[in-house]
């Protein structure tokens, strides 16, 4: 069970308004109202890149770095 769901049988069951559960937990009635229609989150998946070769930006950095030392002159 969400912590939405949990959090609107609570209420309903024992006959408490948002407004009233607002003010009992110390918030306004508009954040119990996000949290009740929020909907739920998705897990996150795994990185699109794996670790060890590190970041697209990362990889295009290391590039960059050989083609220079590459061109050196007199090696």
């Amino acid at each position: 069970m969400s912590f939405r769901d949990s959090l609107q049988h609570l209420r309903s069951s024992r006959d408490t308004t948002q407004e009233q559960l607002a003010t009992l937990v110390g918030v306004s009635r508009q954040s119990v109202t996000k949290r009740e229609a929020a909907a739920p989150r998705v897990p996150r998946g795994p990185a699109r890149w794996p670790a060890s070769s590190g970041s697209p930006a990362r990889r295009r950095h290391r590039l960059r770095r050989r083609r220079r030392l590459d061109r050196r002159p007199g090696e």
